[in-house]
């Protein structure tokens, strides 16, 4: 895992992009998760949400309160797809 790496395709993602992580996360630093922000740079929107400890999210995959991530995943989802047409 630590060899891995979106440097060479971030800048390629032009659609809508959502990133999740915990503030906590105890296999990808938090500094990951600003990192790659950073270097989505052609993205048609960006939505970053970190969960915190406080949320009993901060964990890989915010393991602690799934029902929390599953929230705001569908909430991002359905921001984007209310307009078009049925």
């Amino acid at each position: 895992m630590g060899e891995f790496s979106t440097r060479h395709i971030s800048s390629k993602v032009t659609q809508d992009f959502l990133l999740l992580a915990g503030t906590e996360d105890h296999y990808m630093p938090v500094e990951h998760f600003h990192r790659q922000a950073r270097a989505l740079t052609n993205v048609r929107s960006f939505t970053g949400r970190l969960s915190t400890k406080a949320e009993h999210a901060h964990t890989h995959c915010q393991c602690g309160n799934l029902g929390l991530a599953m929230r705001v995943m569908l909430a991002w989802i359905d921001e984007r797809t209310e307009s078009l047409p049925t």
